[in-house]
């Protein structure tokens, strides 16, 4: 967990849209974040109030694992998989690219008769996707003393975030980390919402959760992480 002067200082580099997009909507903020929210809103000047957090199941967006993963992982207190929707979404693009480079290429030869075959793989692996993502797949897990998690390779690079939502999808790796070794789950703060968070170690090393989900899936988990950071 961030300490009282490291969430001063953080608050203090936001903008004023950032703050009062906080006081409107402070779901998820602990209740020392929000006394830090009340001060800094005072120091500002500004008008406002911190709204009441509203109160929502907690796992309202986090969707039920499969038989599979709760036989792959019996000691997990929680197993966050794939939406059902995102994983339409993700096949539908295979599907669509797949389709297009096969139609495009059917009549032509040469560079254009390979690109076919790409298109085949595409509409395999839009295939793969909808079968087996859904049900054998977790993006993170968290037992008693450790969490699961895939960490992005290029967590600033949004011209090769394709890369990372690959491996999402066919690799099985899952680094390990143990809970005594989390400082604090931090989710960067920007006038436009990222979904994006990542784990800040004891050692100050930024670790980047490798993550595909709607907005509100990723607020639940990243307010799970924190509630499981505290006890």
């Amino acid at each position: 967990m961030l300490t009282k002067a490291q969430l001063e200082e953080n608050y203090k580099q936001f903008s004023d849209a950032r703050v009062v997009e906080l006081a409107n909507e402070p779901d998820g903020l602990s209740d020392e974040a929000i006394e830090v929210l009340h001060n800094e809103l005072r120091a500002r000047q500004l008008n406002i109030r911190v709204q009441p957090q509203s109160i929502q199941d907690p796992t309202e967006f986090i969707p039920e694992p499969s038989e599979a993963l709760t036989i792959m992982y019996p000691n997990a207190l929680q197993i966050f998989s794939f939406q059902l929707r995102m994983i339409l979404v993700a096949s539908l693009v295979f599907l669509f690219l797949g389709s297009f480079l096969v139609f495009s290429s059917t009549f032509s030869h040469g560079l254009f008769s390979i690109l076919k075959y790409i298109g085949f793989l595409f509409l395999i692996l839009a295939a793969y996707i909808w079968i087996n993502v859904r049900s054998k797949k977790a993006m993170l897990v968290v037992s008693q003393d450790e969490i699961l998690f895939q960490q992005k390779w290029f967590p600033s690079n949004r011209k090769l975030i394709i890369v990372d939502l690959i491996r999402l999808f066919f690799s099985a790796k899952l680094h390990r980390i143990k809970k005594s070794d989390i400082q604090a789950i931090v989710r960067p703060t920007a006038i436009l919402r990222v979904n994006n968070f990542y784990f800040l170690t004891i050692k100050g090393e930024k670790l980047e959760i490798n993550f595909f989900a709607s907005e509100e899936y990723f607020d639940q988990l990243h307010a799970y992480l924190e509630n499981y950071l505290k006890n």
